[in-house]
């Protein structure tokens, strides 16, 4: 018996001697499954505590650890239960040099004065609170945690994410302090949610603190704080990838991240690849697009519509190869100019792009042949939205549903599509006839909100003939390619059963646009039956050759 089970015991021993195994099968356990191990051996433990407590969700449950809290009187902020001394934080030591990542997603209840000050003045000298941290995101730091903030800075943070209030950022203390205390910095996020004309500008003393970040990889930065001065101190960044200036941007987690470049410029912003930025900004600094060649996401904010056509020429001109462009109007002060083709036309010189997103909330005035133009002229799209969201009556041409064939013929790696259209007049036609055109085998979603529609169910059918069968339409009040720099970007629009800002028509068209989305979804099984069929009829083809009608 021996002889079978030593060999054995022995490669257990050996498994639990390699620590970078230990740790590779810890990384698939679960948080109650850490805990347990934890409390096993002291190898174990290691393991189990790094992981545990690597990323940090709950700033004020972690400071439990080193000492338990109570509410105070007035039912608000919080304080230790004892005086702090060395060997509450010897304790500690455990737990927070562990910690990597902090992340305050919802602001915690704060600790008092008091409490605050006894923290920082007992904290081991010349130590950080968290000295291992390398990430720090807290999002909307009020004025009552700027201390605390800042007293967690220190020259191991590599990617801070802080989203303050107008009161929590006097004349940029806690921007200079972050840059002076970590400066290796390779992702900065700052913005300002309450941001306003009177807010000061950067002054000399924030420039040359950007300017000694030498390792600067991601940039997202408040309007306020980016002057053209500054944007001369971001030129010299030479690994400056991302840069955002404005509150929305594309969502890259949606599809692939840009592709390395493969053109690389040797002048300013030499390798910037995703720029987020407002139309005033991009033509009071030009210079911006110089790196064009190797640009391949852009997100521009237009500010008024009277520059659109120029505005994108230029980027035509400079950013050739581009594979995402968003471009949105969304200011409700007065209403925009509709998108025309005349505005439009420049960026059909972009031939690959996969994402184009033209936001507004006026309908366009296109043509069906000028979306015909329009598809053609991108080979490579994959989700395309012109003014799918827009609200209101049409002022010239609107493309029809018709222009869905044109979309489905020309466009076949499409994955999604969202355009205002004229869904009032519907041509007969036959599921399944030879010239039919239908969409790929990829395509998944349809954006509409309230554009003109009069039959559900004829609008149903007709899209059940086009689309797979696992497609869908889906209604919304933003659009799925972008996101927000501070919050889930469901959280800023409106949901799509409110009325907020619809009018009597338009909130009759909506409510028709869900009916045809209930009644599209209730034709599953008729859907995959034409899609069967379809195969079928393409494979004789294939065989046969056509037959004639």
């Amino acid at each position: 018996m021996d002889s079978i089970t030593t060999p054995n015991f022995a490669k257990s021993q050996s498994f639990w001697q390699i620590s970078e195994v230990v740790r590779m099968t810890l990384e698939h356990a679960d948080e109650p499954t850490l805990a347990s191990c934890a409390r096993v051996d002291k190898t174990l433990s290691k393991h189990a505590l790094d992981l545990l407590y690597h990323e940090c969700f709950d700033f004020i449950q972690v400071l439990t650890l080193l000492c338990p809290v109570e509410l105070r009187q007035d039912g608000i902020t919080l304080d230790f239960v004892e005086a702090l001394e060395p060997s509450h934080w010897a304790k500690f030591e455990r737990y927070r040099s562990r910690i990597r990542s902090l992340i305050v997603d919802i602001r915690p209840r704060a600790l008092s004065p008091g409490s605050m000050a006894e923290l920082l003045a007992t904290a081991p000298e010349g130590q950080a609170i968290f000295p291992s941290l390398t990430s720090l995101q807290w999002n909307e730091m009020e004025y009552d945690d700027t201390q605390l903030v800042i007293s967690l800075f220190h020259e191991k943070i590599k990617h801070a994410h802080l989203t303050v209030t107008g009161h929590a950022a006097p004349n940029w203390l806690v921007l200079e302090r972050l840059i002076s205390q970590s400066p290796h910095l390779k992702t900065l996020h700052y913005w300002n949610l309450e941001e306003e004309e009177s807010s000061p500008k950067p002054n000399e003393s924030i420039l040359q603190a950007f300017e000694s970040l030498r390792f600067l990889w991601a940039a997202l930065l408040s309007p306020k704080l980016v002057t053209p001065e500054m944007m001369k101190v971001l030129s010299r960044k030479p690994d400056l990838k991302v840069l955002w200036t404005s509150f929305l941007g594309p969502d890259q987690s949606q599809h692939l991240l840009p592709k390395p470049p493969t053109i690389t410029s040797s002048g300013a912003f030499s390798s910037l690849a995703d720029l987020s930025i407002d139309s005033a900004l991009l033509l009071e600094t030009p210079d911006i697009l110089n790196a064009g060649p190797q640009l391949t996401s852009l997100h521009i904010e237009l500010l008024g519509m009277d520059r659109t056509h120029s505005l994108l020429s230029l980027v035509s001109e400079r950013c050739t190869n581009l594979r995402s462009l968003s471009v949105i109007f969304e200011k409700d002060h007065e209403p925009p100019t509709a998108f025309s083709m005349d505005m439009i036309e420049p960026i059909l010189v972009l031939k690959a792009l996969e994402t184009l997103v033209i936001e507004s909330s006026t309908p366009p005035v296109l043509s069906d042949l000028d979306i015909e133009k329009i598809t053609i002229s991108f080979p490579e799209i994959r989700h395309i939205e012109i003014c799918p969201r827009a609200i209101g009556l049409m002022h010239g041409p609107c493309p029809t549903i018709a222009c869905l064939a044109l979309l489905a013929r020309n466009c076949h790696k499409l994955i999604s599509f969202g355009i205002y259209l004229d869904a009032v007049s519907i041509s007969h036609h036959t599921p399944l006839i030879q010239d039919q055109y239908t969409f790929p085998p990829s395509f998944r979603t349809m954006h509409v909100l309230c554009s003109r529609i009069a039959d559900p169910c004829a609008v149903a059918d007709y899209l059940a003939s086009r689309f797979p069968a696992n497609a869908k339409v889906t209604l919304s009040r933003y659009s799925e390619q972008l996101r927000s720099v501070s919050h889930p970007i469901d959280t800023l629009y409106a949901p799509v059963e409110s009325d907020k800002g619809m009018d009597h028509s338009s909130i009759h068209f909506r409510n028709m646009w869900q009916d045809t989305r209930r009644i599209l979804a209730s034709m599953r099984c008729t859907r995959e039956v034409l899609a069967s069929q379809r195969m079928e009829n393409e494979e004789l083809r294939k065989r046969f050759g056509p037959v004639d009608h």
